[in-house]
């Protein structure tokens, strides 16, 4: 069985689709702990494949941007709080977007 955490682009690593040479799908973040009980990300990420390489209904652009602020109670109890907007088009079909609001605890133990 293969771990899920080797997946990427919904595949397996150095293994691209039949048919595509290479996948990319660059994307940044940036954090900050101005102290020791708050900590802040930012970041996104976009796909954006040949169009020439996808079938109709294909995603043909798919792009992501977030914000998170998570506060520590104590080293074993965090709450999070992280707002995401997605954009996925697809070729030849109906484009769609997304605004996410998650919140989180965590428990480590």
């Amino acid at each position: 069985m293969r771990s899920i955490s080797k997946l990427k682009h919904g595949c397996l690593p150095n293994q691209p689709p039949a048919g595509v040479s290479k996948l990319s799908a660059p994307g940044a973040r940036s954090a900050t702990r101005p102290c020791e009980d708050w900590a802040f990300n930012t970041g996104g990420g976009f796909d954006d494949p040949t169009n020439s390489d996808l079938n109709d209904g294909n995603k043909s652009l798919n792009y992501f941007v977030f914000t998170n602020a998570n506060y520590a109670f104590s080293k074993y109890l965090s709450t999070g709080l992280e707002l995401t907007y997605w954009r996925t088009d697809y070729k030849n079909s109906n484009d769609g977007d997304d605004f996410r609001v998650q919140h989180s605890w965590i428990l480590k133990f």
